[in-house]
């Protein structure tokens, strides 16, 4: 075969037919088209791989090939339209249905790497969560109170503001964990961080599943953006439409101004819930929560913030705080069966669907027949002397809100790509940028805070079912977990000729390296690389959880020793041999 048969065998003339297609041609595309299915089954393979260790990006990742099967098949139903004769090649089914499998694989294209970004950038405040999660509260207010007189001693009033709100914010969560540690009668043992997290993640992996009402929705949007612009019935594609360019901009900035409006609305409410939790933790204190409008409010409220972690620090202390785990996790699942007994999840695709959800909830409180749920916080608080009000709040139309906005957003990527970039011409790339630029603060500023506003709301608001067994079950995998790390080192001791006393020596060096050296103690993180070198690597919410069932800490450091006198129970032989033969599989 000469070059030129190979260029024609791959192109061809555009005045080409169907009726003189070679079978020669069909044989070497299949063999591409093979070559590509395998090379992509083989990347698939490999990051499903990698994955596994992280549930939520599994999760994401099988959501996103669900929603590209979907994609794919709406191509085969074009396909099978043109091949049936149903819809005439090139005409104008067959160009409607082409525009509109291609627009919603942008938009689920958008919704994941909106997703994704949501995920790295709460990445950050999630450590912070888990750290503090470890963190005893005596310890968090030696801190806060060191780190506050180094700041005040600088006289930088920005140090001074940076540091004020770093504790503020920490010990403030750290007295809302309490809080509802109290009001669901959960042991200490458990972890808010990690519920909280449970939350934010089941949140952020729902945005790119689009519900029936949603895409109605996003139809009507779509609609209104051709209606405003004249060309509702015009052709889809023009060469020039500036006013495209002017009804893209209105739109996407009203987006933002009501997901700013709504962020607001959430911190709001999140700030009467951490003043509520800060209230009932100054109970009994001669201190009341009226932080005065002077230039010493800052000054009082940070006196109110270190009174009222008195309260947790006669929590930790209390001796039901050092329950054994067994004894721990199985509180924690009565308290579990107890909010739940009796309920069967409806699974019907009205229950899931947000939309109906909220309108089913509205039609229940016309009819009077509204109940308050026991696993909420209005009802828990019900007869209290103080029962908590938020303003205008209704938990579903709150999530019904957060989900349309960021649904949206990703949608007027699409809407971008699809209707506008097409009739721009290159003089106007700086406006293209500059419609970007209020998308791009939506998904990299404002979706990562309204979700975790949200999230700390939502969940403290209303215990989830699935987000409560989820963190239980994390505590029992973690005990289990124990047992593995035992065999997994000591299988890496026996393989690498290493004791013990090697590890012993690898830790010890970190303490001497750390800023308080030779102390016992070692930074969390360090604690967690140096298991990684001998064999066992903890993921690291999984390895927090670790630290709280069974070290002792001082900060955000741990106390190594417990780590060795848990490795000094050398596994059974066959333990080991069973663990070598899974890893040679």
């Amino acid at each position: 075969m000469t070059a030129d048969d190979g260029l024609r065998l791959l192109g061809g003339s555009s005045g080409f037919k169907e009726e003189d297609l070679e079978s020669n041609r069909v044989i070497l595309f299949i063999f591409l088209v093979v070559l590509f299915v395998a090379a992509l089954e083989l990347a698939l393979h490999h990051i499903h791989r990698v994955c596994r260790q992280h549930p939520k990006y599994a999760k994401m990742l099988h959501k996103t090939t669900q929603e590209l099967m979907i994609v794919g098949l709406i191509y085969m139903l074009v396909k099978f339209c043109v091949y049936s004769n149903l819809a005439e090649k090139g005409g104008p089914v067959y160009y409607a249905l082409d525009a509109a499998d291609v627009f919603v694989f942008f938009v689920t294209m958008a919704l994941v790497f909106q997703a994704i970004v949501v995920f790295i950038r709460l990445r950050k405040s999630n450590i912070e969560m888990d750290k503090l999660s470890v963190m005893s509260a005596v310890d968090l207010v030696a801190i806060a109170r060191q780190r506050l007189d180094e700041a005040a001693a600088s006289k930088s009033w920005w140090r001074q503001f940076r540091a004020w709100r770093k504790y503020e914010d920490r010990m403030e969560m750290k007295l809302l964990g309490q809080f509802f540690l109290n009001v669901y009668e959960l042991p200490q043992l458990f972890s808010f961080a990690k519920y909280i997290r449970e939350v934010q993640d089941s949140q952020i992996a729902k945005f790119i599943e689009v519900d029936l009402s949603t895409w109605v929705l996003l139809l009507g949007v779509f609609a209104l953006y051709f209606a405003s612009t004249g060309q509702l019935n015009s052709p889809y594609r023009v060469s020039e439409s500036s006013i495209r360019l002017v009804a893209f901009a209105t739109f996407v900035c009203c987006l933002t101004v009501a997901m700013l409006g709504f962020f607001f609305y959430l911190k709001h409410l999140v700030t009467v819930l951490l003043q509520h939790a800060t209230d009932r933790a100054l109970e009994g204190s001669a201190m009341t929560l009226i932080v005065p409008l002077d230039g010493n409010a800052k000054k009082r409220k940070m006196e109110f913030l270190f009174e009222a972690m008195n309260d947790v620090i006669e929590k930790e202390s209390h001796e039901d705080a050092d329950l054994p785990a067994d004894e721990a996790i199985a509180r924690m699942r009565y308290v579990a069966d107890k909010l739940y007994h009796g309920k069967v999840r409806d699974d019907s695709w009205v229950k899931a669907d947000l939309f109906c959800q909220l309108i089913m909830s509205g039609f229940r409180k016309c009819r009077g027949k509204s109940s308050v749920h026991q696993n909420s916080l209005r009802c828990k608080l019900m007869h209290d002397d103080k029962p908590i009000r938020l303003p205008f709040f209704s938990r579903k139309a709150c999530h019904v809100v957060l989900q349309s906005m960021l649904i949206a957003n990703g949608f007027f990527y699409a809407l971008l790509i699809n209707c506008v970039l097409v009739v721009t011409e290159w003089n106007q790339v700086v406006a293209i940028l500059l419609l970007l630029v209020p998308l791009f603060f939506n998904t990299l500023v404002l979706a990562p805070d309204v979700v975790r506003q949200f999230s700390i709301l939502n969940g403290t608001w209303r215990v989830g079912r699935k987000k409560l067994s989820s963190v239980i079950e994390h505590f029992a995998q973690v005990e289990k977990m124990k047992q593995r790390m035992c065999v997994q080192i000591h299988t890496f001791f026996l393989e690498h000729q290493k004791t013990l006393a090697d590890l012993q020596a690898a830790l010890e060096e970190a303490d001497a390296a750390d800023a308080d050296a030779n102390d016992g103690f070692i930074d969390l993180d360090v604690c967690r690389e140096t298991l990684k070198d001998f064999g066992f690597l903890f993921a690291r919410h999984k390895f927090n959880t670790f630290v709280r069932l069974e070290f002792d800490t001082k900060g955000e450091t741990i106390r190594y020793s417990d780590l060795l006198e848990i490795l000094k129970h050398v596994p059974t032989s066959e333990a080991m041999l069973k663990h070598m033969h899974s890893m040679a599989v």
